[in-house]
């Protein structure tokens, strides 16, 4: 990645949705230059298009991260099994002592309790601990000062 490269990113990330003519003009790089870019971006993979929603206003109110150590032998099951799950917004293998760290989000703290329970019936658990989260003070915002 070339300077122009990180500065078109820092953009994007700041405002995902600017214009390109309007970013072109603001960092004196040609239009077409930056089709070209966000075409390889797109095909490197390095960018993703995507949309960050608001689970609150969509009546989702119930959002934890969970962290849980499992039977070695039960791991890729559990892995599979959370893959496909539809509240499974994140899914991180760690290390530590932990096998993974899940981002769930629920319509109420109840579904959220009997997800946790199933995983249990499911799964053999060796620890677990489950964070709720309460407030939002900051997301997505890595590279995206200009």
């Amino acid at each position: 990645m070339n300077k122009n490269d990180i500065v078109v990113l820092r953009h994007l990330r700041g405002d995902g949705r600017i214009a390109l003519t309007d970013l072109s003009r603001r960092i004196n790089i040609p239009v077409t230059t930056l089709h070209d870019k966000l075409r390889s971006y797109l095909k490197k993979g390095l960018l993703k298009p995507h949309s960050l929603l608001n689970f609150e206003l969509m009546g989702y109110l119930s959002i934890a991260h969970i962290l849980l150590s499992v039977d070695p032998a039960r791991k890729k099951g559990l892995f599979a099994y959370l893959h496909e799950h539809p509240n499974v917004n994140n899914l991180y293998q760690i290390n530590n002592g932990w096998n993974l760290l899940m981002e769930v989000v629920f319509e109420d703290m109840n579904l959220l309790e009997q997800f946790v329970d199933e995983l249990e019936t499911k799964f053999p658990i060796i620890q677990k601990q489950v964070h709720y989260t309460l407030n939002e003070h900051k997301r997505e915002a890595f590279f995206s000062k200009v």
